[in-house]
């Protein structure tokens, strides 16, 4: 049972933690006025943000839903096991986010950059990811099955285990080209197929071609 937030509350918090990023930055927490945003089993619905910095906050197994969030700042926040539902992120920064188990499956991400960040055992199934970076992201048994990689990209990206199909194959492919691909499952029901093989060594030769 997830507790609901209220915007009165929200804003009062989002207000306290600018305070409380101000003093870090400052080195003032021996007088310290402001709060770190964190909450926990919380949910939060029909809300846009514009410009907000929830970088080093905390959103533990919380559900968003409805939610518009532009150029808002979110590195170095925890989002473990946080469901995000129908929202939409655009020009974004989760630079080293803890996403593990998190889900964002047929959301919008455009022009969000994810470098550093942890996506083990992220649900991205379905989510439109244009324009996205995942510089040196760490994509350990991630869903991203029939997601949207238009201009997506993978540099020294760590991809362990993680799922894939698109029937865009030149699509994907170029995408994964500068990946450090340790094993991938290219299926569409999630699990290895003969499909995979072939995939796998289509891919090899395109790393191989891109190089």
């Amino acid at each position: 049972m997830k507790t609901p937030v209220d915007n009165a509350n929200l804003n009062q918090w989002l207000t306290q933690h600018k305070i409380w990023l101000t003093e870090q930055i400052n080195h003032l927490s021996e007088t310290s006025k402001g709060k770190q945003f964190s909450i926990m089993d919380a949910a939060l619905s029909d809300c846009h943000f514009c410009e907000v910095d929830f970088s080093c906050a905390v959103l533990v197994r919380c559900t968003i839903s409805n939610a518009h969030f532009e150029n808002c700042d979110f590195s170095n926040t925890l989002l473990i096991d946080t469901v995000f539902n129908h929202c939409d992120f655009n020009h974004c920064n989760f630079t080293k986010a803890d996403l593990q188990r998190a889900s964002g499956s047929g959301c919008r991400f455009v022009m969000v950059n994810f470098t550093r960040a942890d996506l083990t055992d992220c649900n991205l199934n379905s989510a439109n990811l244009t324009d996205c970076h995942f510089d040196w992201a760490w994509l350990v048994r991630t869903d991203l099955r029939y997601a949207i990689l238009n201009g997506t990209r993978f540099f020294e990206t760590r991809i362990a285990n993680a799922k894939f199909y698109n029937k865009n194959y030149s699509q994907l492919f170029k995408a994964l080209a500068q990946a450090m691909i340790e094993e991938m499952v290219f299926s569409p029901k999630g699990f290895k197929s003969k499909v995979e093989s072939l995939a796998t060594d289509t891919l090899a030769n395109y790393k191989t071609s891109y190089t």
